[in-house]
């Protein structure tokens, strides 16, 4: 049991330090640009999730707008 709980934890701990790798690594690259349109990750989780939310419905429109005059006209053959 305490070598499963072991794994367990070192698991939870190994995530979370790639996070911070990553965040480390987006900060440099974000310093590196002189022009960051994006906010820096101190402000509450609710801005973020809502500004990912928005560009997923954007990016959810345009698929569905893509492949819709296909479907429609794979549609169009169909039936005759």
């Amino acid at each position: 049991i305490d070598y499963f709980i072991e794994r367990q934890r070192s698991k939870l701990n190994k995530e979370p330090n790639r996070q911070q790798v990553n965040r480390q690594q987006t900060n440099r690259q974000r310093l590196a640009a002189p022009p960051p349109p994006l906010p820096p990750p101190r402000q509450p989780p609710t801005l973020p999730s809502t500004n990912l939310d928005d560009r997923l419905d954007f990016k959810v429109a345009r698929i569905l707008n893509e492949p819709s005059p296909r479907n429609q006209s794979q549609q169009t053959y169909i039936p005759p």
